[in-house]
């Protein structure tokens, strides 16, 4: 069975996202692991609210790339949105997906499980200009008993 890994980085949308996003995978066959474990791809749903998020969230890709070798590495998110150029300067990273596409992220990933030709990048643009609401499906995920609304 395939593996994945969601690191969450920033506020409650994207751990909201991050939720929808894990149970797409989960529901099409795929495990998810946890930290210590190695996933098959990895997403890292960065923040970039200030210089620290970003910082945090670099960071974080750096150690997902390290713990996971082999890994497809999917970089979405805010510092995805407004620093594709940095990211692409990162060794490892397989895929930077903008905030447009990243209900779409399920099925990249099942499509092409373990794409290591060339950088994807898609969807990446001024997040400011961005006036269209993303309908996020609701899930409640153990241990919460109520979800996260995106508004």
């Amino acid at each position: 069975m395939p593996k994945f890994k969601i690191v969450t980085l920033g506020c409650k949308v994207n751990q909201t996202e991050s939720e929808s996003i894990a149970q797409d995978l989960i529901a099409s066959d795929w495990f998810a692991v946890q930290d210590a474990e190695v996933a098959d791809v990895c997403i890292v749903n960065t923040c970039a609210v200030t210089q620290k998020a970003s910082m945090q969230s670099r960071q974080a890709l750096r150690q997902a790339i390290r713990a996971n070798p082999q890994a497809r590495i999917m970089v979405t998110g805010c510092y995805a949105e407004t620093a594709p150029d940095e990211i692409k300067a990162i060794k490892g990273v397989t895929d930077i997906i903008g905030q447009g596409n990243k209900q779409a992220i399920g099925s990249m990933v099942r499509q092409q499980r373990h794409r290591t030709a060339g950088l994807l990048v898609a969807g990446c643009g001024d997040i400011r200009q961005k006036r269209e609401f993303e309908l996020t499906p609701i899930v409640v995920t153990a241990p919460r008993t109520r979800p996260f609304l995106k508004i």
